[in-house]
């Protein structure tokens, strides 16, 4: 996950292709379920920010409902609706 992070951190703009790369990695199988949401919630980190709101929706979406990151990306959701 640390290696995810860095990788993402290091993107100097956020694009469909790591959109991709992230929903592989958070529906992988060879990840465990607790991995799995840290994916989601480092993409949904990640996107929002590089302001790329559309793109922290749907990995917001997948965690909103699970603690730890329910309140955390409920917060965020509301944000991102008009």
């Amino acid at each position: 996950m640390l290696e995810l992070s860095k990788h993402l951190t290091a993107q100097p703009l956020w694009s469909p292709i790591l959109d991709d790369e992230c929903r592989q990695l958070a529906h992988s199988d060879r990840l465990d379920e607790t991995d799995q949401l840290k994916a989601f919630a480092i993409w949904a980190a990640s996107a929002w920010r590089h302001d790329s709101i559309e793109s922290a929706v749907e990995p917001l979406t997948q965690i909103a409902e699970i603690y730890p990151f329910s309140q955390w990306a409920r917060k965020y959701l509301e944000q991102a609706s008009p």
